[in-house]
């Protein structure tokens, strides 16, 4: 006699929610698994930039509150042509601790000009942040 055995409150899987709480398909867990963070760079308004743009996204722990972020990992994306811009994230899955606060930021430059930056917080690793991370960059000034 064979059965299948699913837990009604199935164990969170390291600080995400548990995978089975999840609406995406395997990828969502394979991702995780590989230590990959998934997202899409955007601005309100669709913007073309120029040839040499590039975008860098960090990966930071920002749990110390009044504290530096810590830069966990990074990524460049040369040439950033058009926005919005798909990026993925490899980073070391051992540095991603329960309890602790995580988030995304970027910049877009070009020509050594700050063109796009976040200007608000983007959190990453939470219940409502698993599927895939959204990065919203505004023009700076």
């Amino acid at each position: 006699m064979s059965f299948a055995y699913r837990s009604a409150n199935p164990l969170s899987f390291g600080p995400f929610a548990s995978p089975y709480d999840a609406s995406t398909d395997d990828k969502l867990f394979d991702d995780l698994l590989n230590s990959t963070l998934r997202g899409e760079a955007y601005s309100l308004t669709p913007t073309i930039l120029p040839n040499d743009a590039s975008l860098e996204v960090r990966l930071l722990d920002i749990s110390i509150s009044d504290g530096p972020a810590i830069m966990l990992a990074n990524t460049t994306i040369v040439p950033a042509q058009q926005i919005p811009i798909a990026f993925s994230i490899p980073y070391d899955r051992h540095q991603i601790l329960r309890g602790r606060t995580y988030s995304i930021s970027g910049t877009i430059r070009a020509g050594g000009k700050l063109l796009y930056a976040n200007d608000c917080t983007h959190l990453v690793f939470t219940g409502s942040s698993l599927a895939q991370a959204k990065l919203r960059l505004t023009p700076v000034g």
